[in-house]
């Protein structure tokens, strides 16, 4: 178990779900589900929000677009995050400087 989830254990230890409300966290859904168990109900902040989009867009019908291009935007440095997220993503993604 990860050192940081067995802690959480330790101060709680029948959770009955847990949210993970970090953008990062959705990437160790699984690490935390595992270490969790089967009990515990996880919830994943990119899949609340995701939810969230699509009811508020079927509510809203007005605010769907026919689509645009895409731009990605960083703080950081822009070659050195495109090439973090093609190496993720497994395609070429390109962002510029916010």
């Amino acid at each position: 178990m990860q050192p940081r989830i067995a802690a959480l254990k330790r101060k709680m230890p029948d959770p009955q779900a847990a949210i993970l409300g970090c953008t990062h966290y959705p990437l160790m859904e699984q690490v935390f589900q595992d270490a969790l168990g089967p009990d515990v109900q996880v919830y994943s902040q990119a899949k609340l929000v995701a939810a969230s989009l699509s009811d508020y867009l079927e509510r809203h019908p007005k605010m769907l677009g026919a689509g645009a291009d895409s731009l990605f935007l960083t703080t950081g440095d822009p070659g050195k995050v495109s090439d973090q997220a093609t190496q993720f993503l497994r395609r070429r993604i390109e962002f510029v400087s916010a």
